[in-house]
């Protein structure tokens, strides 16, 4: 029974009765034959629906399959989603219905990138009469305006992509259409909160859209696939207050980025990165839409409160990028703002390995600090500024480490207080005087975990780590790497994993366990080479001058987690 065409409620049985070519009432024909009819596209006739649980309850023998983009809300109905195609089954419809199905990897791309959704392979398949499969998949960033125009002989709302998301769209009440455009707006998945303050939604209304399938429940979170959401931000982008709805996504990652940024100082370290890592998406869309308005104050405090996220993610190279955009439109931002900035920045590059560039962005972040009289803030540019000195001229760094602790201490700034130690006892071992860096190392440990900052818990004990392999304790120093890895396995701090392979290498290296120390050396660079993460270049001379004379490994390089698995044992 094909109802695309209908429009009325009250004509869904009168169209039932002429399929079944009768001029009885439905009802009476059925009477008490067995039967099954499809009632194919019923999603624009739902008022339709009693009259339809009055059909099935007057004819037990009768089974109705329903084609619909949302249900019907009747007694007795079992739903059924229709989910897009598995990645082979869309890999191989394309390859049925193509011109030119080579190579394999850029259909499979293709697959992806258009949801695996039927319809939109179809469409893809019959542009290689145009273009081959990589042209294809260069031409993808836009999909709509590329996937329009199919088969004439199919009906019109199955002739384009963009065609078909407007049937489901142009059915939803006004109101909802509007939330379905401002939804646009979101980047990656978001959860319900999200939708609220940012796109106003209503219970009612994300439930309307979820029925539509126009957005996917994601667990606790809601998504939409890439086809449908570009349809939405072309709604958004028609909307008189598109400027309005992406100021208000920008607050709201904002603020959510400045509250996560302190969290993840403390006890949550693990699960506030994994849930940054969630809104990767949405916060890079909010840096982009402050740095096209050039809503300065708000990218530069952005970029602060993700600086932790980034370094800990190794996405240390994006997160420089963003702060060069931001902090070239931020010149005459706020004081405060730009020495926070400035500070983040000089941090992020001292990762990097750009250590001049990091000097200089810290020193005027402490010149801004001192002006402004702010304590706390000064500890931590100082602390910054000793740490990025301190592997390449000690000798300055402790003038200015001492005078970090100072302020520290002044401010009761016991993060700074904790950080200070740290870098000191790292100069006193660099220096060959383990017992007094074992002794200011051990007294960071303390606090840090009095504090239960377990992050600078994990650094710490890497860098007692370090000091024990330098002064030949290996079995001391592969328990203390080991204990770091369980820490950063526990919180999923990928940095500190890279850094204690690095150490457990060198430590078999020294126990003449070159194929061990092959192993994970190899495993550390296949890392850096993968995310784009490396040590910062003193601390990996420290492991290289260890491992000069090991060999390279000749086998596949292991990932990382093959390496931890190996480096820890049997649990």
């Amino acid at each position: 029974v094909p109802l695309a065409a209908v429009v009325d409620p009250e004509l869904v049985l009168p169209t039932m009765a002429d399929a079944f070519g009768t001029d009885l009432a439905v009802a009476e024909y059925v009477d008490g034959r067995r039967m099954l009819a499809l009632l194919d596209n019923l999603e624009q006739v739902l008022d339709a629906a009693p009259h339809v649980a009055a059909l099935v309850a007057a004819c037990p023998s009768l089974h109705l399959l329903v084609t619909s983009r949302a249900p019907l809300r009747i007694a007795g109905e079992h739903e059924y989603a229709v989910d897009p195609l598995p990645q082979d089954d869309a890999v191989a419809l394309f390859r049925e219905r193509a011109f030119d199905a080579d190579p394999l990897d850029a259909v499979e791309e293709i697959c992806r990138r258009v949801d695996r959704l039927p319809l939109a392979v179809e469409l893809a398949a019959a542009r290689t009469r145009l273009f081959s499969p990589p042209q294809l998949l260069e031409r993808l960033a836009r999909r709509l305006p590329l996937l329009d125009d199919g088969r004439r002989d199919a009906p019109a709302r199955h002739q384009g992509l963009r065609a078909t998301i407007a049937w489901s769209h142009d059915l939803l009440p006004p109101d909802v259409r509007e939330l379905f455009a401002r939804l646009g707006v979101f980047a990656g998945p978001f959860d319900l909160d999200a939708a609220e303050v940012v796109a106003g939604a209503t219970l009612d209304g994300m439930e309307g859209l979820v029925e539509s399938s126009l957005v996917r429940r994601l667990r606790d979170r809601f998504t939409m696939l890439e086809t449908i959401r570009e349809y939405a931000v072309e709604q958004l982008d028609a909307s008189e207050n598109s400027h309005g709805v992406h100021d208000r996504h920008l607050r709201y990652f904002l603020d959510k980025a400045e509250v996560r940024a302190q969290a993840l100082a403390g006890l949550q370290v693990g699960t506030e990165l994994r849930l940054s890592r969630l809104d990767e998406d949405d916060t890079r869309a909010a840096i982009t839409w402050a740095t096209a308005t050039a809503a300065a104050e708000e990218a530069m405090r952005l970029c602060s409160a993700l600086t932790d996220a980034w370094n800990l993610s190794s996405h240390i190279e994006e997160g420089l990028r963003w702060f060069e955009g931001a902090l070239e439109i931020g010149q005459h931002a706020a004081a405060p703002i730009r020495a926070k900035a400035l500070a983040q920045y000089g941090s992020l590059l001292m990762f990097a390995n750009r250590p001049q560039e990091s000097s200089a962005r810290l020193e005027e972040s402490v010149a801004l600090y001192r002006s402004l009289a702010d304590h706390e803030g000064l500890a931590h540019a100082l602390v910054a500024l000793g740490s990025t000195v301190s592997g390449r001229d000690p000798s300055r760094a402790g003038p200015i480490l001492e005078e970090a602790l100072e302020v520290s201490r002044r401010a009761a700034f016991r993060t700074g207080e904790c950080r200070v130690l740290h870098l000191l006892g790292e100069m006193r071992r660099d220096q060959g005087e383990y017992d007094e860096g074992a002794e200011l190392l051990d007294r960071a440990l303390e606090v840090a975990t009095e504090m239960g900052w377990r992050r600078q818990v994990g650094a710490t004990l890497h860098s007692l780590a370090d000091l024990e392999l330098d002064r030949a304790e290996l079995d001391r120093a592969e328990a203390l790497y080991q204990d770091c890895l369980r820490l950063a396995r526990e919180d999923d701090l990928d940095r500190y994993l890279a850094y204690c392979v690095a150490g457990l290498a060198a430590v078999a290296a020294k126990r003449a366990d070159n194929e061990r120390a092959a192993y994970l050396w190899s495993a550390l660079e296949r890392n850096e080479g993968e995310h784009g993460f490396r040590l910062i270049a003193y601390e990996r001379e420290r492991y290289e001058r260890i491992l000069a004379d090991v060999p390279s490994w000749s086998g596949e390089p292991p990932d990382l987690d093959e390496a931890v698995h190996l480096a820890l044992g049997p649990t």
